[in-house]
């Protein structure tokens, strides 16, 4: 899936978080304009916003994508493809 969002041409690089999902390194590093989460992802999005204003980046949005064509792209019909 990571390989296929670089391949769109408004994602300059994909990067997957955690299981544990502590995203603090790879953001801190990265410095994204955007951090994307998927519809399906357990998040809190005032603490990543709260995260993300602690490491300097008062700028990067957070934004949750929603799913493309329900069913026919969920990584479970994926894998038993």
């Amino acid at each position: 899936r990571r390989a296929l969002l670089e391949e769109l041409r408004v994602v300059h690089r994909a990067v997957i978080g955690d299981a544990a999902g502590e995203y603090g390194a790879i953001i801190a590093t990265l410095k994204p304009d955007t951090v994307a989460v998927g519809y399906d992802q357990q998040y809190d999005a005032d603490a990543l916003r709260e995260r993300l204003a602690s490491l300097g980046l008062h700028r990067t949005h957070v934004v949750r994508c929603g799913p493309y064509e329900g069913d026919r792209y969920h990584t479970s019909a994926l894998r038993s493809a």
